[in-house]
């Protein structure tokens, strides 16, 4: 797989965005109105998928990173 900088820096920003979307669906779990936490609830699995691949993704990147500065 070759990548470049700018690609890399885009699944950095894909996978930080994430992450902080899963916090805020997190807090909105807990709602007051039941029917906002279950849908929260909802996207939050759908989510957590995203993230996972885009975490391997970045790994990945990152390793192919470090074998071209070898």
């Amino acid at each position: 797989m070759s990548h470049t900088n700018k690609d890399r820096e885009a699944v950095i920003k894909a996978t930080q965005s994430a992450h902080f979307l899963h916090q805020d669906l997190q807090n909105l779990v807990s709602a007051d109105h039941p029917l906002l936490g279950d849908y929260a609830l909802d996207l939050l699995n759908a989510l957590v998928v995203i993230e996972k691949k885009l975490q391997r993704l970045q790994g990945v990147m990152d390793v192919l990173q470090e074998n071209m500065h070898e």
